[in-house]
């Protein structure tokens, strides 16, 4: 397991999601997460969420899901389906495959 974290991005090699800051002039500023890209967070924040969906994709940790979820103020549940059934981010605030009916 390891997220690697450059000032551009984080990629794992365990989870297609993705970090990157939201000002790339900004890498100690405000990140989005590929799976929480409806919100911006820390750095450390985004560290946190790449952590977990190397642990939710690989099933492993269980006991640790819920601190992380918790530091990202969501629940264990959202979490998970965010990570698994891939809320992708579509740079319009929606899923990939939402219709606008």
């Amino acid at each position: 397991m390891a997220v690697k974290i450059t000032d551009e991005r984080m990629t794992s090699d365990l989870t297609t999601h993705w970090a990157i800051p939201v000002r790339s002039e900004e890498p100690r500023g405000e990140w989005v997460v590929s799976w929480l890209h409806d919100r911006h967070i820390s750095r450390n924040a985004a560290i946190t969420g790449m952590t977990l969906a190397e642990l939710v994709t690989e099933d492993v940790d269980k006991h640790a899901w819920s601190t992380f979820a918790q530091e990202l103020d969501v629940s264990v549940d959202e979490a998970v389906e965010r990570i698994t059934y891939g809320f992708e981010f579509t740079g319009e605030g929606k899923r990939a495959g939402d219709s606008d009916a």
